[in-house]
């Protein structure tokens, strides 16, 4: 192989892993109690202006929580996600239920898909009863 053919197909993998990477979750936030509708935010984050816009967030399937080693019949309220600005003028992932949530932990698996990949990242979420102060905000 010539020397120019080598070095098109190693630019070519170094710029298409860039692009695969472009796109991260950060820690869920989580801003309601044990026996309310769950509200949660994720941040994004990402390298290219615009490309939270192009998101496709939801639950992962019955075969990936599998495939994690998860139980998705474990999760006993409906989530929704939403990609939105939130107070602070991040980009965040919403994740929400209209129904209230019964079990101190969630463990669930999001999918996000946008046009140069696909990602899938493991949340667990532990409410506190209302009105207890969580040991996050003590250490904080």
């Amino acid at each position: 192989m010539n020397r120019s053919l080598k070095l098109s197909i190693l630019v070519a993998l170094a710029l298409s892993s860039t692009q695969a990477l472009a796109l991260g979750l950060g820690q869920i936030r989580v801003k309601s109690a044990l026996n309310k509708p769950l509200v949660a935010e994720i941040p994004l984050r990402t390298d290219y202006p615009g490309e939270a816009d192009k998101l496709q967030v939801s639950l992962a399937s019955a075969d990936q929580f599998t495939r994690a080693g998860l139980d998705r019949m474990s999760l006993t309220v409906q989530l929704n996600f939403k990609v939105t600005t939130n107070a602070a003028g991040e980009k965040v992932i919403r994740v929400t239920s209209d129904e209230p949530v019964r079990e101190s932990f969630l463990d669930f698996l999001v999918q996000v898909s946008w046009p140069r990949g696909q990602l899938l990242r493991e949340y667990t979420v532990l409410l506190d009863p209302p009105g207890a102060v969580s040991t996050t905000r003590l250490q904080g």
